[in-house]
Order: structure tokens, then sequence, then C-alpha cells
């Protein structure tokens, strides 16, 4: 998978909410997102979940 600006902008913006509201409601965050970048921030956490499980098994 290779990551683009808009997949960037999804990374930064997610830590940035989190970084500065200490009330966070990812959930809502996800439903303001448009179809195209909900499917990319699923497909975002599927990579990293696939990558994290990688790391715990070397």
């Amino acid at each position: 998978m290779t990551l683009d600006n808009t997949d960037y902008k999804i990374i930064l913006d997610a830590l940035y909410v989190l970084a500065t509201d200490d009330e966070v409601d990812i959930s809502q965050e996800v439903l303001e997102l448009g179809a195209e970048r909900e499917r990319r921030l699923l497909l975002l956490r599927e990579h990293f979940s696939k990558l994290e499980h990688k790391s715990r098994h070397t």
C-alpha cells in the first residue's frame, strides 16, 4: 500500500484531534468523513493492523 497526500492528511488530522482534545470521540470524526476518506481510513487501519501483527511475530 502506498500512502499519498490524502492518507497523510487523514493521519495528521487524527493525530491533531487526539493531541488537542481530552474528550475526543473518534467515532464522530469518522462519521463526518466523506465516503472516500472513510474508505481510505479503513484501509489505513487495516494496513497498520497487519504491520502491528507482523511486528509481534518477528
